[in-house]
């Protein structure tokens, strides 16, 4: 199969783990906000790239939503999944845990969803292969995917206007 064929297939998953230095956090011995951005990001393009297979640059983040803090000493999971494929662009959704090493409990921290697009070594788009949906978790990926598309495409047509 060519670069240049475009195929549908199944949404890519990434797991990425690490753990919490003294260097991450802030005076409340908690994770930096922007430390854990950084994370997101990562996860997303190394999930995006698995996805298409081509280089690529973050677009936008279109949510982060942070629930819990994470201590010094924890383990952070970060899981990262494509939800939504357009023609160049793909919706990651990166899913965050915090987790007490000694006990092993495992916390949502953080969600986040990232815009990732395609692009050749000049930096033009490059198209993707489309993704395929089938079972109802997926659907509901999708379907979550397509409001904040929606929500976001209202957003910069607003912009435009002003």
């Amino acid at each position: 199969m060519g670069k240049t064929e475009i195929i549908s297939k199944k949404s890519v998953c990434v797991e990425i783990n690490d753990i919490v230095l003294p260097g991450y956090t802030n005076m409340y011995h908690t994770l930096f906000g922007g430390k854990l951005m950084e994370m997101i990001d990562k996860a997303a393009a190394i999930c995006a790239t698995r996805y298409c297979h081509e280089l690529v640059v973050t677009a936008s983040v279109e949510a982060i939503d942070f629930h819990v803090p994470i201590k010094v000493g924890y383990f952070v999971k970060l899981v990262a999944k494509v939800i939504f494929v357009g023609n160049s662009s793909m919706m990651i959704r990166v899913n965050v845990w915090g987790e007490e090493p000694l006990s092993g409990k495992n916390v949502h921290c953080c969600t986040a969803f990232v815009n990732m697009v395609a692009i050749d070594s000049n930096g033009n788009k490059v198209r993707v292969p489309g993704l395929i949906t089938e079972t109802e978790q997926e659907i509901q990926d999708l379907n979550e995917a397509l409001e904040i598309r929606k929500s976001t495409l209202h957003r910069r047509e607003n912009r435009r206007k002003t």
